[in-house]
């Protein structure tokens, strides 16, 4: 942290452009400056789990793109495995990596979370001095895991001609 690190500072929108030092997209997808998301809200059994840790403190040296150690579990795998991030460039204090799910049954250690269909997925990342001056603030973020594809019923064809066609259909989850 630094002096400008204060309460009032971290609120500020020209504090948190500056102190992060990326395009206005990258901070969209954070929402907040300092937490944890997932890139998705649901993914299908055994995919990976995108995740993205914003924290200026974390990024102790600005010419080294640096990593940060967060837990992710779930309802069949209830002890948090370690999953290493990557800070995206040097100094700029957004780290990111893929939480690996398996089918597979638990097994501690081995850096993926095992899963089930309807499991919730849970990522941890705990800030050693948050923005407010909290110690050890835990920031989580879920997703769910959908192991059912989609039924797809009523497919049409219609408006054929040499050039185009329509084709519509309805599926039983939204797109």
């Amino acid at each position: 942290h630094t002096s400008n690190d204060t309460i009032a500072n971290c609120g500020a929108p020209a504090f948190f452009y500056s102190a992060v030092k990326t395009s206005v997209a990258t901070l969209a997808e954070m929402a907040r400056p300092f937490k944890i998301l997932t890139d998705r809200s649901s993914y299908a059994c055994g995919s990976g789990i995108g995740v993205l840790v914003g924290d200026r403190d974390l990024d102790t040296d600005p010419g080294l793109a640096e990593t940060v150690i967060v837990e992710a579990w779930s309802d069949t795998e209830p002890t948090p495995e370690s999953i290493t991030l990557n800070e995206r460039s040097a100094n700029s204090m957004l780290f990111e990596g893929v939480v690996p799910t398996t089918l597979s049954a638990p097994n501690g250690g081995d850096g993926q979370i095992s899963v089930a269909p309807g499991d919730v997925v849970t990522v941890r990342y705990v800030d050693a001095l948050d923005c407010d001056g909290t110690t050890g603030a835990s920031h989580t973020a879920t997703a769910h895991i959908d192991c059912t594809a989609p039924v797809i019923s009523n497919v049409a064809v219609s408006g054929i001609t040499g050039a185009e066609a329509t084709i519509t259909w309805d599926t039983d989850e939204p797109a």
